[in-house]
């Protein structure tokens, strides 16, 4: 898959687990490099930027992606 070109229209954004499978997203500042995905014990995950410090700390899969449509 070809990468998005760095513009505001294609936000960073947070998926977690939601509902009935479906994933929550949030948007994010910055681009998704400026973020670390760390998997913790019990199937937690830690989320961080940097420096601000943690986004997200909760159960898993999480993961920091580029929106694939713009908003």
């Amino acid at each position: 898959m070809r990468a998005h070109p760095l513009t505001p229209l294609h936000p960073t954004l947070l998926r977690t687990p939601g509902r009935y499978g479906l994933p929550r997203e949030r948007v994010l500042p910055g681009n998704p490099d400026g973020y670390a995905v760390e998997p913790m014990s019990g199937g937690w995950v830690l989320v961080e930027a940097f420096p601000e410090g943690v986004v997200y700390f909760g159960p898993g899969p999480a993961e920091v992606v580029r929106s694939p449509a713009p908003f």
